[in-house]
């Protein structure tokens, strides 16, 4: 079973952390995007997206207000995300929502396809 994730992160650098990382698993296909506006594009476009990794702090919409205008949307209510932020309290950020996580910056690669490989499996539930 591929994985698709799409990463969504303004800073060139972390997107290409998330791709690297996500990309040493041969099961997944990760589009990146560098804004929430180009992201919800790309979703919207797109049919087999099965998670979505979300910089917290970005400008315009940060990541939290891009998941929850995400799921106010039928098509995407039950969508699987990882919301990445350098705030400690990333955890709470995501309290309340299922099928997502928080992973506080920095973080071990593992933790990043562990939470992906979790939550792609949570879609075939």
């Amino acid at each position: 079973m591929e994985i698709h994730v799409l990463a969504i992160d303004d800073e060139s650098v972390h997107s290409l952390l998330i791709n690297k990382i996500l990309n040493r698993i041969r099961h997944v296909k990760v589009t990146s995007c560098g804004d929430a506006f180009e992201g919800y594009a790309a979703l919207c476009a797109l049919d087999n997206v099965d998670v979505v990794v979300v910089d917290y702090n970005m400008p315009y919409v940060d990541g939290l207000a891009f998941l929850r205008k995400l799921r106010s949307h039928d098509r995407f209510k039950s969508t699987a995300a990882v919301l990445i932020s350098g705030d400690e309290r990333a955890q709470e950020k995501v309290s309340g929502f299922e099928r997502m996580e928080a992973l506080h910056k920095p973080f071990k690669p593992d933790a990043l396809v562990e939470a992906v490989e979790r939550l792609a499996a949570s879609n075939n539930v």
